[in-house]
């Protein structure tokens, strides 16, 4: 699930906890929705419509060149990479 767009009822947020601040960017959200999913407190709406501008404050932010997550080698890629191995640690 994307956190560009998230909802969660209060009473969820309180069982499962907030989302994990070891993370600087990337993965949080995916950990924090396996809590979520653990616990019975996920519901996905698929008909949905949102505008999500993919990347477009971290790649201003890290002067990087492009807008996708597929250049591993600049630190926009290599943040994706060590927020995954976290999350995978963490589950």
């Amino acid at each position: 699930i994307s956190g560009a767009f998230l909802m969660v009822k209060k009473a969820v947020v309180n069982k499962v906890g907030m989302m994990d601040e070891d993370f600087f960017l990337y993965g949080e959200e995916v950990e924090w929705c396996s809590r979520l999913v653990r616990e019975g407190g996920c519901c996905i709406y698929g008909d949905c419509k949102i505008i999500h501008l993919e990347g477009q404050t971290i790649t201003a932010e890290t002067g990087s060149t492009e807008n996708s997550y597929t250049n591993i080698f600049d630190k926009k890629g290599l943040q994706l990479i060590l927020s995954n191995h976290l999350r995978i640690r963490k589950q």
